[in-house]
């Protein structure tokens, strides 16, 4: 259950700095957001088939 809200976390904060990334033209932000939002997929599928 640990795994899943992490996961979540990892979703939430990726989008908002794609977000942030939009709003202030910041590459960087970009390429955080996208890593942090993969990151964060593949910690919800390993979460969901680790049951």
């Amino acid at each position: 259950m640990t795994s899943f809200f992490l996961a979540l976390t990892f979703l939430f904060s990726g989008t908002t700095f794609i977000t942030l990334s939009k709003r202030d033209n910041n590459k960087r932000y970009q390429i955080a957001g996208v890593l942090l939002t993969a990151t964060g997929v593949i910690c919800l599928l390993v979460a969901l088939f680790n049951h």
